[in-house]
């Protein structure tokens, strides 16, 4: 048991900034006005 806890007290500040990052990435996608309109996705950088 005191392993588990031990465990779960280590891994919670590394998992959770990781899913709020990911969240945060792809909440951005979705709203972003460039991605919306494509200009993203079809524009190359020469």
């Amino acid at each position: 048991m005191a392993r588990t806890v031990a465990h779960n007290l280590v891994a919670y500040p590394i998992v959770f900034p990781t899913a709020v990052l990911y969240f945060a990435a792809g909440y951005w996608k979705i709203t972003v006005k460039i991605r919306q309109d494509g200009f993203a996705c079809t524009t190359s950088r020469d």
